[in-house]
């Protein structure tokens, strides 16, 4: 988690007063749980640099996104995405491509997929998808270890809800289900 590093915010900081941010593009992946450190905002930063990413990890939303990833608190996660929204409303031509939400799919996680759906739609940002995987049916936090037809019911279900609506910014989702 790079926001959780002296060194991080210091790199940023070394970078802006040499002048590198200017020709340094950064991609984050963060789990967004911080985005102030000792009276520095990583919003305030990124700006200066030539240009940047930020993909927020998520597993799920609300109680069930805290369930399956401790430490998260869903509404402070939702706030500092959209915090990072904020900065990127200069960039019409990105759009909010700056901001992504950076889906892992967990069995719990599959309960709350079509509010990270809306989340996505509502807020026009992308979804990256990726699968928890398991090598073993014992892995619970897998939705691998469902029984196939009732996964397969679920996928179904999910594909149904999202596909009339989807967009090339949740394509991945589609796609991984």
């Amino acid at each position: 988690e790079p926001l959780m590093y002296e060194m991080h915010w210091w790199a940023l900081e070394e970078m802006i007063n040499n002048g590198s941010a200017k020709n340094c593009y950064l991609r984050y992946n963060s789990n967004l749980s911080r985005i102030k450190y000792k009276g520095k905002y990583l919003y305030d930063y990124l700006p200066q640099f030539k240009n940047w990413l930020m993909c927020a990890s998520i597993d799920g939303t609300g109680d069930i996104g805290e369930f399956i990833r401790k430490g998260l608190v869903w509404d402070k996660w939702l706030h500092n995405f959209k915090e990072g929204l904020k900065i990127t409303e200069p960039y019409p031509e990105a759009g909010h491509d700056k901001m992504r939400i950076d889906l892992t799919i967990t069995g719990p996680g599959l309960f709350s997929i079509k509010d990270l759906f809306d989340l996505s739609i509502e807020l026009n940002v992308g979804i990256e998808t990726k699968i928890m995987f398991a090598f073993h049916p014992d892995i619970v936090f897998s939705a691998f270890s469902w029984p196939r037809h009732i996964l397969d019911r679920k996928i179904d279900e999910l594909l149904t809800y999202i596909e009339p609506r989807v967009t090339q910014k949740q394509i991945t989702l589609v796609n991984t289900l």
